[in-house]
């Protein structure tokens, strides 16, 4: 009989206690509120000083009111005042009156909340609020925003085209659901970080269940759609679940050009990118859970230049759920998990074969950002793990010791995975450079070496024959119709021009572009959805972390790893990254203007498969490593990252 250990006891004691302490002091992420918003980014912003004007604002109601919050400014030296007055309609009826006061905010934007919970609000579907001067009123000034029908706000008694800049906030809700669920991943994360530690758990076997329970994590709790491109994606997965797979080789279920979804799908889900602390994802998930896709599919305008291969886990997912018959949030949900066992299947198998940089790459594969893609709907999940794959077949072959020589066998796996991400996105065949490591001693012999490359090289031409051609056309007709800018008029010349005519001040525009937003790329690497959720401290700590990884991960490389072979890492990363930003600096004359002196619209996300190798650059057969359970210290530490990106992600959605 097994007899249960005191010490492994009192760890996953102090585990739950921890985890419970985690959520009492982050409660406060898991109320939302239900509330209209009116702080739109995207127009013109003013000041309205109070001794200057009496202001009034009207208000459609929902439902009674809460509190408001408004953004007010205080230039004075201490604490101002404001009237706040609120009125039904036809300001007949004071529902409430209060001298409320501003703290000094030394001429910055600050929130004042105004309670009116206390208020009668029966039977009102509208109220207006009223504000004028207090305490110096010279010094306090209400922000408002520029609105095309200025038929709500008065000023001085005269209408305005503006709106207060403020959140109506009409009652809180408690996510006791994502509560708890929170809370059990938190605690299976640490539990599994337990179990690698007392048991020795291989660095692959500990990466697949961090994974999958961080990754499931994210896949319920992140709003559908909120990662880049995420429309596109789910729409695209549903049109392979409708049976095109083949696309882009024939859109065998029907014409180019055109997606099949189900006939409520572009009206009833009312798709929307959820603005970051706004507690807008709470409503949205809600609204997702109580619709269900159509029986019936249309045609829609849309892509067809994507590769359904990439789509095929999210497609079986969302066609599981439909014939279930389950709601569009269940569907969602059972798609990005599809599409994370694939990411871990392959990565998995990735991080097994390698003989070296195995911590680094378990590192790089659980960066938050890297999870987020995986769990979500967007080809970055196969095509992190493809690259991944073979970086970890080509160090296998390179640096692993082998049972009997090498052959062709062994080297079509690196054709294949090179020709499946020509499709997805071509630059990363760069990788292949990292083939040149593999000597020719792991050959039977030197005719065998060219003969396997020879071989390995049919996958890659095959596609090519299908697919490079027309690529190539459609891509350069994409440079010169998106460069008939303003810019190109000027110049008298597309991007793809300017480019032919000044190769060398293109190769200063790579550089002067990593130079200038260098430390932007690297907070990059922490920010998820739209570049919208940032996850603060993480921005400083996971890179400098994975570094010091990448220095202490010298398992097996002494009189491996040499320095021409460092050369060969930097190549492939460095060409791969430097092709993704030439491609934006050609495709995108929107961002970048003809003769632009830097590439704008370049995200660290596209550098993720070349960290490992760019990283691994760091590390010297000099330094020996005697860090004891050093495997599980590292993915201990992603897991603290995770669990903190995941409570942030709650925070940001709801």
């Amino acid at each position: 009989m097994y007899k249960v250990r005191k010490e492994t006891v009192i760890k996953y004691g102090a585990l739950l206690l921890i985890v419970l302490a985690i959520m009492f002091l982050t409660r406060k992420y898991f109320v939302g509120a239900v509330q209209d918003g009116f702080n739109d980014a995207n127009t013109e912003f003013e000041e309205v000083f109070l001794d200057e004007a009496v202001i009034e604002q009207s208000l459609a109601l929902r439902q009674p009111m809460f509190s408001l919050s408004l953004l007010v400014k205080n230039s004075g030296n201490g604490t101002e005042t404001a009237q706040m007055e609120l009125w039904n309609q036809d300001c007949t009826r004071l529902l409430k009156t209060e001298e409320v006061n501003i703290p000094i905010s030394g001429g910055e934007e600050t929130i004042l909340v105004w309670n009116v919970s206390d208020a009668d609000f029966t039977d009102l579907t509208e109220v207006v609020l009223k504000i004028s001067g207090g305490k110096n009123p010279e010094q306090v000034a209400v922000c408002v925003q520029k609105e095309e029908e200025g038929l709500s706000y008065k000023q001085n008694g005269n209408e305005m085209d503006f709106h207060i800049r403020m959140t109506v906030v009409y009652t809180f809700v408690r996510y006791w659901g994502l509560f708890i669920f929170s809370g059990i991943i938190l605690l299976l994360l640490g539990a599994v970080c337990i179990y690698a530690w007392e048991h020795r758990l291989k660095v692959e076997k500990t990466f697949a269940a961090i994974a999958l329970i961080a990754g499931i994590g994210m896949a319920i709790i992140n709003p559908l759609g909120q990662e880049p491109d995420g429309w596109n994606h789910f729409i695209r997965a549903m049109d392979v679940s409708y049976g095109n797979v083949l696309a882009p080789f024939i859109n065998n279920a029907h014409e180019g050009g055109y997606n099949r979804v189900p006939v409520n799908m572009m009206g009833d889900i009312q798709f929307k990118v959820i603005e970051a602390f706004s507690d807008e994802g709470g409503e949205y998930v809600k609204h997702l859970t109580e619709i269900k896709f159509s029986k019936e599919s249309v045609l829609a305008k849309g892509e067809c230049g994507y590769t359904s291969l990439f789509y095929f886990p999210q497609a079986l997912g969302t066609l599981i759920g439909r014939l279930l018959n389950l709601n569009v949030f269940a569907c969602m949900a059972l798609g990005r998990i599809m599409n994370l066992l694939c990411y871990i299947t392959l990565t998995y198998w990735a991080i097994k074969k390698l003989p070296i940089y195995r911590n680094l790459m378990a590192a790089v594969a659980l960066l938050p950002l890297t999870i987020y893609q995986a769990a979500s709907y967007s080809y970055d999940a196969m095509l992190n793990g493809l690259c991944f794959l073979f970086v970890g077949l080509c160090f296998h072959y390179a640096y692993g010791e082998m049972e009997k020589p090498l052959n062709w066998k062994n080297v079509i796996w690196l054709g294949v995975i090179l020709a499946l991400l020509f499709l997805c996105k071509y630059v990363y065949v760069c990788l292949g450079l990292l083939a040149f490591l593999i000597p020719k001693k792991k050959f039977s012999s030197r005719k065998d070496y060219w003969k396997s490359f020879g071989i390995a090289l049919i996958p890659i031409v095959f596609i090519l024959t299908l697919y490079g051609i027309n690529f190539s056309v459609a891509s350069s007709k994409a440079a010169v119709s998106m460069g008939e800018t303003a810019e190109a008029a000027e110049f008298g010349m597309t991007q793809l021009d300017y480019v032919k005519s000044n190769p060398f001040a293109v190769i200063k525009v790579l550089g002067k572009s990593v130079k200038t937003y260098f430390n932007m790329y690297v907070f990059q690497l922490n920010i998820l959805g739209w570049l919208r959720y940032p996850l603060d401290v993480l921005q400083t700590i996971v890179p400098c972390f994975l570094v010091a990884v990448a220095c202490l991960d010298t398992i097996n490389i002494r009189q491996k790893v040499r320095a021409w072979h460092k050369l060969v890492f930097a190549a492939a990363g460095g060409i791969t990254i430097a092709l993704s930003m030439l491609g934006l600096y050609l495709l995108d004359t929107v961002a970048n203007p003809v003769g632009v002196a830097t590439v704008s619209g370049y995200q660290s996300r596209y550098a993720i498969p070349c960290l490992v190798i760019l990283l691994g650059i760091f590390t010297s057969g000099k330094m020996e490593n005697r860090i004891e359970h050093f495997s599980v210290k590292v993915i201990g530490g992603m897991v603290i990252f995770l669990a903190y990106a995941l409570l942030m992600l709650v925070n940001a959605c709801y």
